[in-house]
């Protein structure tokens, strides 16, 4: 069960280099073959995202985010032990609270990271467990 995080889920919705990748991830979700979990945050960072994209109306925005909500993903609310965790993974790597966040759920979890954020599996690339969306 591999964890993804916004830039991956993003692609579900926006038509972009290596959407196709990331919507068999999906598709194998919605079958049960690979259950996929992410921090909550990931609702508000797609959100985000779609609401400020100018190809994105308020009416398609809201039919994406239900559309994500409608995927059932195994969505995380941090913990304390978590954020510990996190603010530990943001200094030694250099990353936002927020990249940190998906980072310190994978470790916690003991799972696979799945991002298309090149700068974040650069940074993170020791730990052999974040996979780049484009191999």
């Amino acid at each position: 069960m591999p964890v993804v995080d916004a830039s991956v889920a993003l692609k579900w919705f926006v038509d972009e280099p290596d959407s196709a990748l990331a919507r068999t991830l999906r598709d194998a979700h919605i079958a049960g073959q690979s259950p996929l979990v992410a921090p909550d945050l990931l609702i508000y960072e797609v959100a985000n995202a779609l609401l400020h994209n100018p190809r994105f109306t308020q009416h398609e925005t809201e039919r994406a985010l239900t559309t994500l909500y409608d995927l059932q993903l195994e969505l995380v609310m941090p913990t304390i032990e978590l954020t510990h965790t996190v603010i530990q993974v943001a200094s030694r790597y250099e990353l936002t609270f927020y990249d940190a966040l998906y980072v310190g759920l994978t470790q916690e979890l003991g799972m696979e990271l799945i991002t298309a954020d090149q700068r974040l599996a650069h940074r993170v690339h020791a730990l052999g467990m974040v996979t780049l969306l484009r191999p």
